[in-house]
Formats: structure tokens, sequence, C-alpha cells
């Protein structure tokens, strides 16, 4: 397994987690050590896809989150036992960004149902104002 790994996808996140919900549980485990956060929402049904992606800072954290989030004890509010962790495919701030533009468009970036983008611990209000500066676009 590479040092390289940052993501983490969690599967059959159950459809009452919200992102805020996702977000407070997050940092329980690792406050202000991760930098992408999306919880895919469908507008029409008006709950999340059942998945969930989220890009830690570093390879280490990434393994606490995945280890905390893989005890079935630990089962976070807003989660249930049955929430299945993996690695994601894509790591990094600028690659997930990246994606996220390429699948979506860049429209999509604004919310509410832009995924969660942090710098520095603190979440930023409008992720396209970043998108430039990681030459995303």
């Amino acid at each position: 397994m590479g040092e390289s790994l940052t993501n983490l996808v969690l599967k059959r996140v159950p459809p009452r987690c919200t992102s805020v919900v996702l977000v407070e549980m997050l940092d329980q485990i690792a406050e202000g050590k991760y930098d992408f956060v999306h919880l895919p929402y469908d507008i029409r049904t008006h709950k999340n896809l059942s998945l969930a992606f989220v890009n830690f800072l570093d390879h280490q954290t990434a393994v606490t989150a995945l280890d905390w989030l893989s005890t079935a004890t630990n089962c976070p509010q807003g989660l249930a036992p049955s929430t299945q962790v993996h690695w994601g495919q894509i790591n990094g701030l600028g690659p997930n960004l990246a994606h996220f533009i390429a699948r979506f468009g860049i429209a999509a970036v604004d919310p509410p149902y832009s995924p969660f983008v942090f710098l520095n611990g603190i979440c930023v209000s409008r992720p396209r104002d970043i998108i430039a500066k990681l030459g995303c676009n």
C-alpha cells in the first residue's frame, strides 16, 4: 500500500447523513487534517447517494481514520455499522477537484451541492475561488 494514499471512500452511508454531519464526525477523528469532503446528493430525492469521498492531508491521518471508521464499535452519529470504508483512487485536493469538475462541470463547484473544500482547516465558502490557484479548471 502506497504512502501517497490519502483518500477514503465511504460506502453505504445512510441517507439521513448530511455533509455537515459528516464533517462534524471527521472533526472528532482528524480535525483540520482533511481538505476535501464530498457527499454526492440527489436533488430529486433530497438524499445522499450513499457514498462519500474524503481526502486527508497525509497518509498517516488517512490510515488512522480508516482504522477508526472500520471499527464497528466506533460507529459515529450519522453513519451505520454497515458503512464500509475503502481506499480511494484519487488522492490529493487538486486531483479530487479536477475529477469533480471533469465529471460534473465547473458550475457544480458552487454551493449548495459542491464538495466541501478546506484550506488550513477552514472551510472555503466558494471552492471556485481556489480552483485556478490549484490548476484544476
